[in-house]
């Protein structure tokens, strides 16, 4: 009795997922990667469970024709004239039933006896709308190994670039290519180059030649010398197009020789397995070709599914075990490299953060404001010093008392002269550059920031995120420039028994002196407290930034240690060598089984 292969499906499977969540995911390490994308590419072919063949060659090759004595009904339409612009795919299905699937999405159920009107080449199919069929799909009953296979009509090659492109685009998912070719032209140009853009795919496992038409050579010796002939052009034309293209080392030609060698080929004529199947007549079927072709027919698809699901499933699991524990010291490493590039990512992170918004980084803004004070105090010593000359001036009696009391009024009014310019002149022009300077300054800060490389990297969209809230803030800092007022430091009026006896415009000058510089350091040591204010309100602003990139970084951190921990544990070793083991295992009992089915069948 033959056994189903359900069973090692399953198993197979099964050890995929295990080698899977064994060695986890990380996008960051290409090694673990590459294989995981290798088992999900063997889990996606043992969910699907069948295998895809298409049928393509040259138009009016018969490929529909073809189809419809292989399902033993006249299901695809196959007149004189028109040729298949849609591809037709056909799928196993208790009832028989069709549907269209267009370019939006959409699906249209229609009756098989419809087909016609919407696969066959038209203007109106080939117009590139939105309505667009991409493929008409049809469940019939009678499709050979039901269990496993689908098949493709193509639209013929050589007709048009559109019509070439919809063929080759239904290879993408193809498992068997079966080619038809006719006597009357064997395999031209535009077809040694289709099986050479397969071969570049590296997605087909077997390539079928179906000679249609075969009665058109009535001769078994002309047939035999056709068949020779034909391998021989299909083997060399398509070397030839690799060569356009390749070198002779490179991987395609294994495939152009594991593939081309020994290549299967049947002669049929559809027409007379169609007829020998309505009048049940053995002997026409065998003269159609047909029951030498359908015997092994399904013999390639079995072998085909074998090793595509099972075997190379089973392969992958070994390869991959294998592979992970030859590569673990360097994946060790690389993971030791990559927590080491985070710690240093954001040690670099904060320090440079922490650099743009220091008091120091403030010095221009310091400097422009010392200078308009500066500008401000340059004239105030001499405009004052005349104020009192005019006041001295005035007194016309050589009474100490009276100059005592005219000097203090006059030092009262240039006090008063001094703060009232201090408030109109300096003070506005001092905000307005706080203002503006401090603004400039953050806005440069924000720029830096968001260009920082740490903020593009992977898992860092919080912080980004973060970083742009704060651009579009507005600035954090407001500060009103209220400056100090101005005050005599150093009286200018002497003492009232020395009034007489100094040189009292020089002693008053030095007065004024050493209270405007004293006054310009209180001003200027203001200055330098509200800026200092800004850079503790800004660095508060950016350490939020700072600290959350720590935060998500020491978890990227806590991730690696982690993903090395695991990596280099015994029990993970252990256990990728029990699934090796275990695979083994299933990979004999699998060939045994397949073996005792194929003795079965011959029998």
């Amino acid at each position: 009795m033959k056994m189903s292969y359900r069973y090692f499906e399953f198993r197979a499977f099964e050890n995929l997922v295990k080698l899977s969540q064994l060695l986890g995911e990380n996008k960051e390490l290409f090694q673990l990667c590459e294989k995981q994308e290798e088992i999900r590419k063997r889990q996606n072919v043992i969910r699907k469970g069948k295998i895809c063949a298409v049928v393509a060659g040259e138009f009016k090759r018969g490929k529909s024709s073809f189809i419809n004595a292989l399902l033993g009904e006249e299901i695809l339409p196959a007149d004189v004239c028109p040729a298949t612009a849609v591809p037709n795919r056909i799928i196993y299905g208790d009832v028989p039933r069709s549907w269209l699937r267009y370019k939006d999405g959409s699906e249209k159920e229609i009756r098989i006896e419809e087909l016609s009107k919407y696969v066959m080449k038209s203007a109106e199919i080939r117009e590139n709308t939105e309505d667009e069929i991409i493929e008409a799909l049809i469940e019939y009953p009678t499709i050979p190994g039901r269990e496993y296979l689908e098949l493709i009509d193509t639209p013929g090659l050589n007709d048009d670039i559109y019509m070439d492109s919809r063929a080759l685009s239904c290879m993408e998912n193809a498992d068997i290519l079966i080619l038809t070719l006719s006597p009357s032209s064997p395999f031209s140009e535009t077809e040694s180059r289709f099986v050479a853009r397969i071969l570049e795919q590296g997605k087909v496992s077997r390539i079928i030649v179906v000679v249609t038409k075969i009665d058109e050579l009535a001769d078994a010796e002309e047939r035999e010398k056709l068949y020779s002939y034909l391998r021989e052009q299909i083997v060399s034309k398509t070397e030839e197009r690799l060569l356009e293209t390749h070198e002779t080392g490179e991987p395609v030609f294994s495939a152009w020789r594991s593939i081309l060698n020994g290549l299967p080929m049947f002669g049929v004529c559809s027409p007379e397995a169609l007829e020998a199947v309505k009048e049940k007549n053995a002997q026409l079927y065998r003269e159609s070709g047909f029951e030498e072709l359908s015997g092994s027919f399904f013999k390639i698809i079995q072998s085909v599914y074998e090793k595509n699901c099972i075997q190379d499933a089973i392969d992958s699991a070994l390869r991959v075990s294998a592979e992970f524990e030859r590569e673990q010291p360097q994946i060790l490493e690389c993971c030791r490299k990559k927590r080491s590039e985070s710690e240093e990512s954001r040690k670099c992170f904060a320090e440079e953060c922490y650099l743009m918004v220091e008091q120091n980084t403030l010095d221009e803004i310091k400097t422009a404001l010392w200078q308009r004070i500066e500008t401000f105090i340059s004239t105030v010593p001499d405009d004052m010093g005349r104020q009192f000359i005019k006041c001295l001036s005035s007194i016309r009696v050589l009474d100490s008392r009276l100059i005592d009391r005219e000097l203090r009024e006059q030092s009262a009014r240039s006090e008063v002269w001094l703060n009232t310019r201090i408030n109109k002149e300096l003070l506005p022009e001092l905000q307005r550059l706080l203002t503006e300077k401090t603004a400039e300054w953050y806005q440069n800060i924000l720029s830096r920031l968001n260009c920082m490389p740490q903020l593009a990297e992977n898992g860092m969209e919080s912080v980004s995120e973060l970083a742009e809230k704060l651009t579009e803030q507005p600035f954090p800092f407001s500060a009103e420039f209220t400056g100090s007022a101005f005050c005599w430091k150093s009286y200018p009026v002497p003492a009232i028994e020395k009034l007489v006896e100094l040189d009292l415009i020089n002693e008053i000058r030095g007065a004024i002196d050493e209270s405007i510089a004293w006054w310009s350091m209180e001003e200027k040591r203001l200055t330098e407290e509200i800026l200092k204010k800004a850079a503790e309100q800004v660095s508060g602003e950016i350490e939020k930034i700072v600290l959350t990139l720590y935060q998500v970084k020491q978890k990227e951190l806590d991730l690696w240690e982690e993903t090395e921990n695991r990596i280099k544990s015994e029990t993970l070793t252990r256990q990728l060598r029990m699934i090796a083991e275990e695979s083994e295992h299933l990979k004999a009992e699998f060939m045994r089984t397949a073996e005792d089915n194929k003795k079965v069948e011959r029998n």
